[in-house]
């Protein structure tokens, strides 16, 4: 009885149980486990010491294309490469079942703070990142649908998911989280590149599963509950790939009932996020700066330059303070579009934007956003521009731990 209630309990706030994937116990887990795939995106470098440390361990660094890849010529290949392993790792063992349950997270960042952290199933059919969106589950910026495609590609014949989708909750008392304690250590090690420390424990206990649930349920307000924090163009990638599902079996299905035992019981309805309490003392929203290359400093300015909102520009050295419009993000997006010589990349640190703003590359130091706002926008709003916050440093950004299966291999 108590598991028919989960279900719909779960059924009723989008949520679902993970059977978690971990590598067999003499498998090294700070090479297994690297950064999200999205970072890093002009530091070759970076890449290139993750793949010295990594050297031929089995790693979710072969289970993964680092997006700086992502327009190289050997990308196709990249992608048979991964699929390939990823079935390798299933077949012989290196990925082993953990059993059914949640996983509480506590990862100890750079700052030496600790988020916590909850890895869970959420509902696809509870999610949608358009602008005017009434989901249960909603994007907090702007999803650039062309940024779709290469993730559906990476995803649609993936055999395993190994997520690095962080996903809030607006836990203001800290019900959620406050009352959590992991019931079996599954891992506790430090991350690789000054990665900080993670630690995870399984939660299998029905009733714990339940109380988490019904704080959960709390937080509903008025069908917004999960506001998507990182990740959110890997969600919407897994979105596509669920309904392109949904559409392929509805034209092959032999009756209604089979159309129906598919929707119930398909992993890929699913994906594994890790939930986060927006009100984490360890959560700081940092924002997210812009460099461009090979642009026309005088250009830009007189495409940018405003009245509302206070930036740093630094160009050949030199950083100055100038008054620039209000949405200034979406026009610089906008600028981008119509020079195609141009290019444009996304970086956390101050440090590289004023060392990649040289010759003729300019760097836009962005304002950061009140974190306490989110919610209130998202509701009101929708989502802010692509690439507004980031959740912390680039490098407290979440690492690929926990896998799960998605097809039979």
């Amino acid at each position: 009885m108590l598991k028919l209630f989960l279900m719909k309990r779960f059924e009723k706030i989008g949520l679902a149980v993970p059977k978690v994937l971990l590598p067999k116990k003499n498998i090294d887990l700070k090479k297994w486990s690297v950064i999200a795939c999205d970072q890093f995106t002009s530091d070759v470098q970076y890449w290139r010491e993750v793949e010295d440390f990594v050297s031929d361990s089995p790693s979710t660094l072969n289970l993964i294309l680092p997006e700086i890849y992502l327009d190289k010529a050997d990308k196709q290949e990249r992608l048979e490469k991964i699929n390939k392993t990823m079935k390798q790792y299933l077949q012989d063992g290196v990925l082993e079942e953990q059993g059914e349950g949640f996983v509480y997270v506590e990862r100890q960042l750079s700052s030496g703070k600790v988020r916590k952290g909850l890895m869970v199933l959420i509902d696809l059919e509870q999610y949608d990142y358009y602008p005017d969106s009434v989901a249960l589950m909603r994007a907090t910026e702007k999803t650039v649908i062309e940024r779709i495609p290469p993730r559906v590609e990476i995803r649609k014949d993936a055999s395993v998911e190994i997520p690095h989708i962080m996903v809030l909750v607006d836990d203001k008392n800290n019900e959620v989280f406050g009352q959590i304690k992991g019931e079996k250590e599954l891992y506790n090690f430090e991350l690789m590149m000054d990665g900080g420390r993670v630690k995870g424990s399984l939660i299998e206990s029905e009733m714990e599963m339940e109380k988490i649930a019904e704080n959960l349920e709390k937080l509903n307000r008025d069908g917004l509950l999960y506001a998507v924090g990182d990740g959110n163009h890997s969600l919407a990638s897994a979105k596509e790939c669920w309904e392109k599902a949904k559409d392929e079996i509805m034209e092959m299905a032999e009756s209604p009932d089979s159309f129906c035992n598919f929707l119930e019981n398909s992993e890929l309805r699913y994906v594994m996020v890790e939930l986060v309490n927006l009100h984490d003392e360890s959560l700081e929203f940092e924002p997210i700066h812009r460099i461009l290359f090979d642009v026309d400093e005088a250009d830009l300015r007189e495409k940018i330059e405003g009245e509302d909102v206070d930036v740093e520009i630094i160009s050949k050295g030199k950083i100055e303070k100038i008054k620039v419009v209000k949405n200034i993000r979406e026009v610089i997006d906008e600028y981008v579009q119509n020079h195609p010589e141009v290019k444009i990349d996304f970086v956390h640190e101050r440090e590289k934007v004023i060392e990649l703003a040289e010759g003729k590359n300019v760097g836009i130091l962005m304002p950061a956003v009140d974190k306490k706002d989110l919610f209130n926008h998202v509701w009101q709003s929708g989502p802010y521009p692509r690439k507004t916050f980031s959740m912390g440093d680039g490098k407290d950004k979440r690492y690929y731990v926990e896998a799960r299966k998605i097809r039979k291999v």
